[in-house]
């Protein structure tokens, strides 16, 4: 009597597979996952540069910056209207900049130490803020230049 019962066990797993809806759901989900992994790894190969490409127009943008401050500092720059109009101009040596609009002029500080612009006409802080001319990097650069 045990030996029947085995029997029909041992069959009934003998002849036990996989089944159609089981086999459709482990290719959807292996879909899915090479989907995502191209997604993700061709991003990731396509898109390596972009960090390093910002660095070097960090690094173009901060070069502009310093060429401005050593002009500044040992030039022959009579006052901060002379070298705003040198900054400002068209035919600036520093490099590669844009100015940012409504955010380079005169400036000074209130008690509350608070920026305010300038209308007095003391001139004695002239803030100039510079950006890179790359359409991708939007990084801004400010220095106060003092009287």
């Amino acid at each position: 009597m045990n030996a029947q019962p085995m029997e029909k066990s041992a069959a009934k797993c003998a002849k036990r597979g996989f089944t159609l809806i089981e086999i459709i759901i482990t290719f959807v989900l292996i879909g899915i996952m090479a989907a995502m992994f191209s997604t993700f790894f061709t991003r990731a190969f396509t898109e390596s540069s972009t960090p390093l490409v910002r660095l070097d127009e960090d690094l173009d943008l901060a070069a502009v910056m310093e060429n401005m401050i050593a002009d500044y500092k040992y030039g022959n720059v009579a006052s901060l209207s002379v070298f705003k109009t040198k900054v400002e101009g068209p035919e600036a040596t520093y490099g590669d900049y844009q100015i940012v609009a409504n955010q380079t002029g005169y400036i000074k500080f209130d008690a509350s130490g608070n920026e305010q612009d300038d209308t007095g006409g003391t001139e004695n802080i002239l803030k100039v803020t510079i950006q890179s001319t790359s359409a991708g990097n939007a990084q801004t650069l400010t220095y106060l230049f003092m009287k």
